[in-house]
């Protein structure tokens, strides 16, 4: 069984705590060192790069029964290798929530495990605000937009690339869940939240788990030490006036938990802030993999 942990938070008008929250049958982080992490997907096991991993392998004869082995090429970029056999795509779930598994070309497969622990929070503290408005900004294939939807929060997806939110779209359409609760935005971050601030819009929640480097739409880039000030400024004029929560994780390395709380920090509410752990139940090392930064009133 895996075990989900956000270890040693730094808060702001709150107090110390850890988060903790249970693996799911379908995932299980199997072993970590050389740079790299194994892991099982659905009934698959992968093997992705973890630059943070310096450590010796734990379970060397475990990694012999990978099916997929992604590889960084020097010139950047990366590709899979597969000794075994597996599908194009297939289903995982997620405590009761289906995602489609892909391999991609940038290494990943369609979700962040590490991002559990703040699924169902987001789930629950969605369903306490009536008609929540949540903005999901770099949302990615859309695992925290289903949890906000079935905490029955109206969302804004936005993501600047067109094919991650065709994948979104399919999420919800499996799931069964109200398509039409959900607004879908293909632009880049920083270029649509300007322009909902001109427009006077305002979100009860925002969600944002922006990349060191990114691609958009028509050639724009967003670099986080670039931009992250901008957008948080602007983020922060939409928040209505119940605003309840903002939810920043961050994978950039050099970046720290009291960085991200003093981004956060406007001298209003409360800040719980940490790391991003993943726990094996094998023998395998904590996996660090990117820090996290909540807002609340």
């Amino acid at each position: 069984m895996t075990k989900w942990i956000s270890i040693r938070k730094h808060f702001l008008k709150s107090c110390k705590m850890d988060v903790l929250s249970k693996g799911w049958n379908d995932y299980e982080y199997v072993d970590s060192g050389d740079r790299m992490r194994l892991e099982r997907v659905g009934p698959y096991t992968l093997c992705r790069p973890a630059p943070q991993a310096l450590w010796k392998v734990t379970s060397p004869g475990l990694w012999k029964k990978a099916h997929g082995i992604y590889t960084r090429s020097s010139t950047g970029g990366g590709s899979w290798s597969f000794p075994k056999k597996i599908p194009e795509k297939w289903i995982m779930d997620i405590d009761g929530v289906s995602v489609i598994i892909k391999p991609t070309g940038f290494g990943h497969f369609g979700l962040f495990p590490e991002q559990k622990v703040h699924w169902h929070w987001l789930e629950k503290t969605v369903a306490g605000i009536p008609d929540a408005r949540v903005l999901n900004l770099f949302a990615y294939t859309g695992v925290s937009t289903l949890f906000l939807l079935r905490g029955g929060a109206q969302v804004t997806h936005v993501d600047a690339s067109r094919g991650v939110v065709k994948w979104a779209r399919e999420h919800v359409r499996d799931n069964g869940l109200k398509s039409d609760a959900v607004r879908w935005i293909v632009e880049d971050a920083v270029k649509f939240v300007n322009k909902e601030t001109r427009r006077g819009a305002s979100y009860d929640g925002i969600v944002m788990d922006p990349p060191s480097f990114g691609r958009g739409p028509r050639g724009s880039v967003f670099k986080f030490e670039k931009h992250i000030v901008q957008l948080l400024d602007a983020c922060k004029a939409l928040m209505s006036k119940k605003g309840r929560f903002l939810l920043f994780t961050c994978h950039t390395p050099g970046i720290s938990p009291p960085v991200l709380t003093n981004l956060l920090n406007s001298g209003k509410g409360s800040i719980e802030a940490g790391h991003m752990n993943i726990e094996s139940g094998r023998r395998a090392p904590p996996l660090p993999c990117g820090i996290f930064a909540r807002w609340s009133p």
